[in-house]
């Protein structure tokens, strides 16, 4: 189809939407209960999981995303926490040449992996090493340890998200620990002294490694001050003409970023980032549609 964006400079070829997808484009069921019912509407099923329909998607929204997927020029470049088996599990990602996954750390075309963007980030990730003199690969195990001593318990589970699967760069990883839910908290008159560490100590032990914590859900992110979802703008390079969406503090520095690009930023109503960005009318699963409206308004200007 011919591109209908007549605003794009000489500069730009391409028009790029960047965007999260949970709480942002698709709603899970216990997204849509905590949001108002009027923007709840015109739903449709885009997730299944063991024949079982777990996330939607506004319908109208939908529609807009894949009209506009139809020009060559549009470039949707989803960038989500999943992993790489749970963004498969959306519908319209088969229609998505690439898209990031493991909070954009890992870039998949069709499903293979790009390890060429993986080893662009190990070339980006040991100067910035070198430059704040500390080797982030060697002090890994370390925290973790530490970690697992002070909150007194060794049942940790933690998961891994390699950049370069199959490889001895393991220490170069994207982790989740899932701890006991009282330890994610600072309810101290509910722990016991055993559980007397605080959300703020945990933070506290990972700043000294370089490494930041997030909470969503009862999972702990725990990834190093590098590797954020900006990290992505390593593929996409220079300045450019588009959108960038996202409703959760892991989408701050790509918003930030984004912006910094070219790219015109836009958070839901119901997200974590507000501020002096561009903020959708509606919340919940209504968001999306919203978002999208807002991407077709500077696609088609």
């Amino acid at each position: 189809m011919t591109q209908k964006n007549m605003n794009a400079s000489p500069f730009y070829n391409d028009f790029y939407f960047i965007s999260d997808l949970d709480r942002t484009l698709i709603y899970s069921k216990r997204a849509i209960q905590e949001s108002d019912p009027e923007y709840c509407k015109n739903l449709i099923p885009i997730e299944y999981k063991d024949g079982r329909v777990i996330s939607y998607m506004n319908k109208d929204a939908y529609d807009k995303l894949q009209k506009l997927m139809q020009y060559e020029e549009f470039k949707f470049l989803p960038c989500t926490m999943r992993t790489l088996q749970q963004i498969q599990r959306i519908s319209f990602i088969k229609d998505v040449k690439y898209y990031f996954t493991d909070g954009g750390i890992n870039l998949y075309k069709k499903g293979n992996l790009c390890t060429s963007y993986g080893e662009r980030l190990l070339s980006l990730f040991h100067h910035y090493s070198y430059d704040n003199g500390y080797s982030w690969a060697k002090e890994i195990e370390e925290v973790y340890f530490e970690l697992t001593q002070k909150l007194g318990i060794s049942d940790l589970e933690i998961n891994r998200h390699f950049i370069l699967p199959d490889t001895t760069l393991e220490t170069l990883a994207f982790f989740d620990l899932r701890c006991p839910e009282i330890l994610l908290t600072n309810d101290t008159e509910n722990m016991t002294k055993e559980d007397m560490i605080t959300l703020e100590t945990v933070v506290n032990i990972l700043e000294t490694y370089h490494i930041n914590g997030c909470i969503s859900g009862r999972k702990f992110y725990v990834f190093p001050d590098f590797l954020q979802k900006n990290c992505i703008f390593a593929f996409t390079g220079g300045l450019l003409c588009g959108v960038v969406a996202g409703d959760s503090i892991f989408d701050a520095s790509l918003l930030s970023m984004g912006n910094e690009k070219g790219l015109e930023p836009i958070v839901p109503k119901h997200g974590e980032i507000l501020g002096s960005l561009a903020i959708t009318k509606r919340s919940g699963p209504a968001a999306a549609d919203d978002i999208l409206s807002f991407v077709e308004q500077k696609f088609y200007i």
